[in-house]
């Protein structure tokens, strides 16, 4: 408000104000006109045929009720969204003054809270008459930005080394949410499936509550201790759970039956767009290929040292690419296959990985590589020159290990991921009318906003003066009133009397375009 405010008095010159470049620069426009069209007509549709769900319904209902009228579903997603990131620091920033137990305990505590509140938001959009595609929005993009930041917390509380088994489960993690999503890009209806989203989070919240109580080397025992028919089964209970139920999921269950789906969908709907449809998977299994390839193949180890901020690099970016296209889905605009906000991630990790795939040293480590000693002396010296005087080179100032690049990413995808979500918050509350974490009070002179309604109203207030012929009875009816009548108008007033008035009394519409000229 402080910088509109100067921006515009700057500009009363007559010529165009700053404000609007500068938004468009903190704040870019993300939806086109069209659109804006199919943003104003969007219906929310979900299947969640979840036994799981059905057994949760009562509590959520009655958890529902506890909650305020004047508490915005948005605000109860960003709670749960809060309760995400205190699980995250409690196994992080916390992990060296808490004991493993503590941390555990709260952190299941945490995440139940998280799944509470997730549930509830709908509800209480429904309850308060406030929901709108702004809701879903922010409810799957919270979700996307979580499902990382857990996956790191269930790995760390069941002491998961930070191995190439941890990148692979947590990137499969990524792939069950991404086609999720995707499918409901293509049939407009999130389907949730038999084992979904509220039978993962209640085996993590089991499994971390366990460790707490029982301590992590309850996970180093074999299955066939505590399950006898598994007895030529060697594995551990840590890797039956962490491992095998989420890989099994995502590959005989969550991806082949979204890809099924889709396939339906196109058919019937006469839509044979299924070629088009696979090529928006590009840009996301790029991703997913290049972090596995940095990951694995990191001279430095990168992610063995420096898990959490590895995690919260991939959340982010993760979140860029779903984001935009939970906002397509809600448009009805293409999803291009290839996403720019991925680009930066993508060239590091090459950057990375494709040295260290030929035996070449680093491109990161403060001198030139040694795959660049065949490139022309002028630019050798030049690369050289950059690395080795920090005062001058960008690069060599602040990027001289994987950690560092790691942080540069870190910082660039966060600023990249408030800018976005700015611009779209700001548009759609701009073009629906809404506040995102404020619900609007209902005007009672725009609930009756035509003649045509007062006048349905008023019949059927008065079926008995109609049959007897009494037109003019006068009845205590709150009618629909222009911006200059008295509040005491609707005290006592007939039918006709109160056609004749909203006939003469401008609608809404007009009263706005009226109040902004004066203004």
């Amino acid at each position: 408000a402080f910088l509109r405010f100067h921006l515009c008095r700057a500009s009363r010159d007559g010529s165009r104000s700053w404000w609007p470049t500068t938004m468009s620069i903190l704040a870019p426009k993300y939806i086109s006109a069209d659109g804006v069209r199919h943003l104003k007509n969007y219906r929310y549709s979900a299947t969640d045929p979840s036994y799981l769900s059905d057994l949760h319904q009562p509590f959520w209902e009655w958890v529902t009720s506890l909650l305020p009228r004047w508490l915005a579903p948005n605000l109860v997603t960003l709670f749960g969204l809060f309760c995400v990131f205190a699980s995250f620091l409690l196994h992080t920033a916390c992990a060296s003054w808490i004991d493993h137990s503590t941390r555990c305990l709260l952190s299941a505590l945490f995440i139940f809270l998280y799944q509470t509140l997730d549930a509830v938001d709908g509800k209480q959009a429904r309850r308060t008459k406030s929901g709108s595609p702004l809701g879903q929005l922010f409810d799957h993009c919270c979700d996307s930005m979580s499902i990382g930041l857990l996956s790191h917390v269930l790995l760390s509380a069941v002491m998961q080394p930070p191995t190439e088994e941890a990148i692979l489960i947590h990137l499969a993690l990524f792939v069950a949410f991404w086609f999720s999503t995707w499918e409901e890009y293509h049939t407009h209806t999130m389907y949730f499936g038999y084992i979904g989203v509220t039978e993962a989070l209640v085996l993590q919240i089991g499994a971390i509550a366990l460790t707490g109580v029982m301590g992590p080397t309850f996970w180093d025992k074999s299955v066939s201790v505590y399950i006898p028919h598994f007895g030529e089964l060697s594995a551990t209970l840590r890797r039956l759970m962490v491992t095998m139920l989420p890989a099994v999921n995502v590959v005989l269950n969550m991806a082949p039956g979204a890809v099924i789906r889709v396939a339906r969908s196109s058919v019937r709907r006469r839509r044979h767009t299924m070629d088009v449809a696979m090529r928006q998977h590009a840009s996301f299994f790029t991703f997913i290929a290049a972090s596995a390839a940095w990951f694995t193949l990191s001279p430095q180890a990168v992610f063995a040292k420096n898990a959490d901020l590895c995690m919260a690099l991939l959340s982010l970016v993760f979140f860029n690419l779903t984001a935009r296209l939970i906002v397509a889905h809600l448009t009805r605009e293409p999803y291009a296959a290839v996403q720019w906000s991925a680009v930066p991630f993508v060239l590091a990790s090459v950057s990375v990985a494709v040295p260290a795939w030929l035996g070449a040293e680093s491109l990161w480590n403060g001198h030139v590589p040694l795959w660049m000693h065949g490139a022309p002396p002028m630019l050798r010296e030049a690369i050289a020159w950059i690395l080795r005087h920090p005062q001058v080179g960008a690069v060599g100032a602040l990027v001289q290990s994987e950690r560092d690049l790691v942080l540069a990413l870190l910082l660039w995808y966060a600023v990249a991921s408030l800018r976005f979500a700015a611009g779209i918050i700001t548009q759609i509350t701009d073009v629906l009318g809404i506040r995102c974490f404020v619900i609007r009070t209902r005007d009672p002179v725009e609930e009756m906003a035509s003649p045509r309604q007062a006048i349905r109203a008023l019949s059927r207030a008065l079926p008995k003066d109609r049959e007897a012929g009494r037109i003019d009875s006068p009845q205590r009816l709150p009618v629909y009133r222009g911006a200059d009548e008295d509040a005491d108008a609707d005290v006592a007033v007939t039918p006709r009397r109160a056609i004749r008035r909203l006939s003469r009394s401008p609608s809404p519409a007009a009263r706005s375009r009226s109040s902004s000229r004066k203004s």
